[in-house]
C-alpha cells in the first residue's frame, strides 16, 4: 500500500511539474509560477541547488515582502517564504553551503525587514565566497538600506540576481544625497531593467517624482497616465506627495492623480440628479480589478471581493481578455454542487431615491454553463434572498444583454451577483438607470 501510495504521489508531482513547465513557458517572468515550481522540486527531492535558483528567481521577480504583505499576494507570498526558510534550515543541517544558498538566506532576511540580521550573514557569507559579485552587492545594499544618507554605489555589470533592486537601491541613496541628475539617470536604468509589470510600475512611479522634483512637469504628467493605464492598483501616494511640494506648477500631474482618484474610491456624496438619474455602481466593469469596490472588501489590502461558502469552489477574475467593453470584465469558473448553502457572491451598495424605479442592465456571455447557476439583482439588507433578479440562461453563448427593473424603498441597495453549478461565466458593464 505505501509503494502504491508512493508511485501515485510521484506520478502527481511529475504532472504538476510538467503543466507549471508549460505555464512558465507561456509566462517566463510571472513570480508565482517560480513560487510553485520550487514547492513541486521541493517535495520531490529534486538537486537542492535546482530548487535554490527557483526560490531566488521568485523573489528576485517580486523581490519586497513588505510591499506586497498587505495585497491580493499576501497569502502566497506568506506561505512560500515559510517553505524557503524550511527549506535553509533543512540544507543548513545537512552542513550544505552555496553561494546561492547565501544569497536566499540573507535575502529572507530582508524581505523580513531585518537589516541587521541581514548585515551578519553578509559578513559570513563574503567571508566564505570573497569574489562573489552577488554577494558583495547584496552586502552593499544592506549598507544602503541601514545608512542610505551614505550609501555607495552598487556595481551591477556582473551580478545576476537582483540587478532591478540594486539599481534602484543605488537611485534611493543618490535622491537621499541630493543627486537629483544621478538619481533619475539611475531609475531610468532600473525601469529598463524591469522584468514585471510590478517592478515596471513601482520605478515608474519613483521616476515620475524624481522628474518633479525637476520641474519637468510635462514629462511627469505623460509618466503618471502610462502608470495607472499598466496598474490600476497602483500606489500614486508619492507622486501625490511630490506634487503637493511644488504647488501649482504640478497641476498637469496633479489634474491625473484626481481622476484616478475619481475612479478608485467610493463617492461619499451624491447630488439629487446623481441619484435620480443614474445611480454608480463603481468599478461597475471590473477595470480596476476585483479588489475595488465590490463587497465584502473594498480596499487593495485585502485579497479579493469573491466570497464561497459551503461547498463552493467557483474562483473570480478580472480578466484582461474577453471582455464586452474596456480592457476587463469578470470571468467566473464556477464550480458548486446544487446544495443550498453552497454558493458564491459578491456584493456592491450602491445610494439610490427611495421611490424610484430603476432598471439594472449588464451584458454577459457563457461556456458549458449549467441552467439556473447564476443570479444578478437587488438583495436584500442582510444580502442573503434576492428582492429583484435576473437568473442568467445556461449553456453556451457569446455576449448578451440582461435586464432587471425595480423600485427601490431605500435610499441605498445591494447588487448581488452569486454563483451556483458549474462551467464559465463572463460579465461586463453593469448599469443602472432610473425609468421615467
Amino acid at each position: 500500500m505505501q509503494e502504491k501510495s508512493r508511485k501515485r504521489r510521484s506520478a502527481l508531482l511529475n504532472a504538476a511539474s510538467r503543466d507549471i513547465q508549460r505555464a512558465m513557458d507561456l509566462e517566463p517572468f510571472n513570480s508565482e509560477l517560480f513560487w510553485t515550481k520550487a514547492i513541486i522540486q521541493y517535495q520531490s527531492q529534486a538537486n537542492p541547488d535546482q530548487i535554490t535558483d527557483t526560490f531566488l528567481k521568485a523573489f528576485e521577480l517580486h523581490p519586497n515582502l513588505q510591499e506586497i504583505n498587505g495585497g491580493h499576494y499576501s497569502a502566497i507570498s506568506k506561505m512560500f517564504y515559510d517553505r524557503a526558510q524550511g527549506y535553509v534550515d533543512g540544507q543548513k543541517k545537512r552542513d550544505s553551503s552555496s553561494s546561492e544558498l547565501a544569497l536566499l538566506e540573507i535575502a529572507i532576511q530582508i524581505w523580513q525587514n531585518k537589516n541587521q540580521q541581514a548585515k551578519q550573514l553578509c559578513r559570513t557569507a563574503i567571508q566564505k565566497f570573497p569574489n562573489h559579485p552577488d554577494i558583495r552587492a547584496i552586502s552593499q545594499w544592506v549598507d544602503n538600506l541601514l545608512d542610505p544618507a551614505n550609501g555607495q554605489s552598487i556595481n551591477t555589470a556582473d551580478v545576476t540576481r537582483f540587478r532591478w533592486r540594486y539599481l534602484l537601491s543605488n537611485a534611493e541613496a543618490s535622491q537621499v544625497q541630493g543627486k537629483k541628475d544621478t538619481t533619475e539617470s539611475l531609475l531610468r536604468r532600473a525601469l529598463a531593467a524591469a522584468q514585471v509589470p510590478w517592478q515596471t510600475s513601482h520605478s515608474q512611479v519613483k521616476l515620475s517624482v524624481c522628474l518633479i522634483e525637476q520641474d519637468k512637469f510635462s514629462e511627469a504628467a505623460e509618466l503618471t497616465q502610462k502608470t495607472i493605464t499598466l496598474d490600476r492598483a497602483v500606489n500614486l501616494t508619492p507622486i501625490e506627495k511630490a506634487v503637493a511640494r511644488v504647488g501649482p506648477k504640478a497641476d498637469s500631474v496633479a489634474k491625473i492623480c484626481r481622476n484616478y482618484r475619481s475612479l478608485t474610491q467610493p463617492k461619499i456624496a451624491y447630488s439629487n440628479a446623481d441619484l435620480i438619474s443614474k445611480p454608480a455602481i463603481l468599478n461597475a466593469g471590473f477595470e480596476l480589478g476585483l479588489s475595488y469596490h465590490w463587497a465584502p472588501y473594498a480596499k487593495r489590502t485585502t485579497t479579493a471581493s469573491w466570497n464561497n461558502f459551503g461547498q463552493s469552489r467557483t474562483s473570480a477574475e478580472a480578466v484582461p481578455t474577453d471582455a464586452k467593453q474596456g480592457q476587463r470584465c469578470l470571468r467566473l469558473m464556477l464550480e458548486c454542487p446544487a446544495e443550498e448553502k453552497s454558493y458564491g457572491q459578491m456584493t456592491q451598495t450602491v445610494p439610490v431615491t427611495p421611490g424610484q424605479t430603476y432598471e439594472l442592465t449588464f451584458w454577459a456571455q457563457a461556456n458549458s454553463l449549467s441552467n439556473n447557476a447564476v443570479r444578478i439583482g437587488v438583495m436584500d439588507e442582510k444580502q442573503k434572498t434576492f428582492v429583484a433578479e435576473q437568473t442568467v440562461v445556461g449553456g453556451d453563448y457569446s455576449w448578451k444583454q440582461f435586464r432587471i427593473r425595480f423600485q427601490s424603498k431605500t435610499n441605498h441597495i445591494v447588487i448581488g451577483i452569486r454563483a451556483q453549478g458549474n462551467g464559465q461565466f463572463w460579465l461586463d458593464d453593469l448599469q443602472i438607470n432610473a425609468v421615467q
